[in-house]
């Protein structure tokens, strides 16, 4: 599990600040939690969090009932699964992949392949620098009008910022 950082993290939710409350949310790939529970506490109406690691899941069930989570659940599945059977009507998602693996590209191509997102839905991809969401981000743009925030991750924590500015690799798309 690779949680984003405190100061990640803090800047994204000062972001969605205007966008969170009463959002319907989707953390694919949830490893910690962290942006889920976050988004929960910052005043979104429901979180689905979706993890294939058994071990991840179990904790993850386990803070549900620690923090008496009613507006959430917890699936243990493969993303692809969950978004080619969820209902949908996700106001923001959050794809945090492992690194490397062409996991973002997948989950962002899938997004566009039902009707998953509301309108003006802002979908949050976190990936390696090294990694591109070009081809993807436009097919979920196009058929969706989602607004997507992309940090490319920094190996290194001092390449992060603070401070309310956009970090480096930040791109917004209207």
């Amino acid at each position: 599990i690779r949680p984003s950082s405190d100061r990640l993290r803090e800047t994204l939710f000062n972001w969605l600040q205007t966008d969170i409350f009463g959002a319907r949310c989707l953390d694919l790939f949830a490893g910690s939690g962290v942006l889920g529970l976050e988004a929960l506490s910052r005043g979104a109406e429901h979180i689905d969090s979706v993890d294939y690691d058994a071990n991840v899941v179990r904790h993850l069930n386990s803070q549900f009932e620690r923090f008496s989570i009613p507006s959430g659940q917890v699936y243990h599945m493969d993303y692809r699964d969950f978004l080619s059977h969820c209902e949908g009507g996700y106001d923001i998602v959050f794809i945090d992949p492992p690194f490397n693996q062409n996991m973002a590209q997948t989950a962002s191509a899938l997004l566009n392949t039902r009707d998953i997102l509301r309108s003006q839905a802002i979908v949050y991809v976190e990936t390696h620098r090294e990694e591109a969401l070009h081809e993807h981000r436009q097919h979920v743009l196009a058929t969706h009008h989602a607004a997507i925030e992309e940090r490319q991750t920094r190996r290194h924590e001092e390449d992060e910022c603070c401070g309310g500015q956009h970090p480096r690799g930040i791109a917004s798309i209207d």
